[in-house]
């Protein structure tokens, strides 16, 4: 008996693809990817020639659309770590402000080491600090010696932590100038109160908040008819006006007294 094997031989057979495709098909599927490779990346290869007059690719935008996406997400989430760091800055400032009468407690102490160079007077509308002239100037000059740089950074630290504008007022004795750069004591206390200013700015303190103004011998504290009264007239004011008053209150109204005197204002903020 004769059996027919029809079993045919694995070598007689097409291979399969990858994909378990064999033959014809196999053949079909591989042109069939490449297409929709070419179609996906705007490219067609020479195996994939024979499609070329397909349509043009249209999903490469989602590329750039996600970049966009990636980036405007970027910078909605900057702006919002900058809102909060802002925010988180604004109450640390508010939480260090001191009450006026904690200034002057703060500035009484100083007297410690300045002793009687330094006064304070705390007002219903106005904080005042009196320092004389030794403690800040060398006898006829203008510069801040470096001794009252490290004194007006310390006063420096105290005023910011209050509100208020602040009026730096050059005072003198009624000696008259004879020589020099300055023709007069009124321009002497102005260029001193600016120097004092200067000071106040490099340590810290906006520049909005300050002024200079220079007064002379125009308002002594007492007569100037003997040294001692001559020393104690020789001096800087720095005035703090409380925030409630600060607002009400301009250079040209600040005092009525001062109408009629001869004053240099010098101003830093606006």
């Amino acid at each position: 008996m004769v059996f027919e094997n029809n079993e045919s031989d694995d070598s007689e057979k097409e291979p399969y693809d990858e994909d378990g495709f064999y033959g014809a098909e196999a053949g079909v599927h591989s042109e069939s990817e490449a297409v929709r490779e070419a179609e996906y990346y705007g490219t067609i290869n020479s195996s994939s020639a024979a499609s070329s007059d397909r349509r043009a690719p249209v999903h490469l935008w989602l590329i750039s659309y996600a970049d966009f996406m990636t980036i405007l997400l970027i910078f909605f989430l900057s702006m919002y770590a900058y809102t909060y760091m802002a925010k988180v800055s604004l109450l640390n400032t508010k939480s260090m402000k001191i009450s006026y009468q904690a200034l002057s407690d703060r500035i009484q102490r100083m007297k410690g080491h300045l002793g009687n160079n330094i006064e304070i007077i705390n007002s219903v509308d106005k904080v005042t600090l009196q320092l004389k002239d030794n403690i800040l100037f060398e006898s006829g000059r203008v510069e801040v010696t470096p001794l009252a740089q490290r004194t007006l950074d310390e006063l420096a630290n105290s005023i910011k932590l209050v509100d208020g504008d602040v009026i730096v007022q050059g005072h003198t004795d009624n000696v008259p100038i004879v020589g020099g750069r300055y023709k007069s004591n009124w321009e002497l206390s102005a260029a001193r109160a600016f120097s004092v200013v200067e000071e106040l700015t490099r340590a810290g303190l906006p520049p909005e908040r300050l002024s200079a103004w220079g007064f002379g011998d125009n308002r002594p504290l007492v007569e100037n008819d003997k040294e001692e009264g001559r020393s104690r007239n020789r001096r800087i004011e720095m005035i703090i006006l409380k925030k409630k008053e600060a607002a009400a209150k301009k250079p040209g109204s600040f005092d009525e007294g001062i109408r009629g005197e001869r004053v240099a204002t010098l101003g830093l903020g606006g």
